[in-house]
C-alpha cells in the first residue's frame, strides 16, 4: 500500500492542475468483495478519489460502491484493469455526501490494492 500511495503523491497530487490531497481516507488490499471504513467525513466541498491497481493475472469485473446509512451509490464499475499501472476515479462528495466507506464488489477474485482520498480541486 505504501508504493500505491506513493505513486499517488507523486503522480495524481504533484502538480499545481492536479487535485490537492486533503486527507487518507483509508486502503486495503483484497482479493474478493472489501470494504474500507473511512476515517472522517469528507467536506461536501471536496471529491472522494480512488486510487487502485491489480496485482497478479486474473482479471474480472468489478465496482467501487460508496455507502452512508446502508444505502450504497456506484461510483465506478470496472471491466478489468486496464494494465498494470495505477488507475484512479473520482466524485464530488456532493453527488454522494457523507458516505462512511467503499466497498469494493470484485466479482472475478481480481487482486486489488485499493487507497481512498478526500482531495479539493486546484486553486488555478
Amino acid at each position: 500500500m505504501d508504493a500505491l500511495d506513493n505513486y499517488a503523491s507523486d503522480n495524481l497530487f504533484d502538480d499545481r492542475t492536479d487535485p490537492i490531497l486533503v486527507n487518507k481516507l483509508g486502503s486495503k488490499i483484497v482479493h474478493g468483495d472489501g470494504m474500507i471504513p473511512f476515517k472522517e467525513l469528507v467536506d461536501g466541498s471536496n471529491s472522494y478519489e480512488v486510487a487502485f491497481m491489480c496485482k497478479g493475472k486474473e482479471q474480472a469485473p468489478f465496482s467501487f460502491v460508496l455507502y452512508k446509512d446502508g444505502q450504497p451509490h456506484t461510483m465506478s464499475t470496472m471491466g478489468g484493469c486496464a494494465s498494470d499501472g495505477v488507475q484512479s476515479v473520482s466524485l464530488p462528495a456532493k453527488r454522494f455526501p457523507d458516505a462512511t466507506s467503499l466497498s469494493i464488489i470484485n466479482i472475478g477474485g481480481t487482486n486489488l490494492v485499493v487507497s481512498v482520498y478526500e482531495v479539493r480541486e486546484a486553486e488555478r
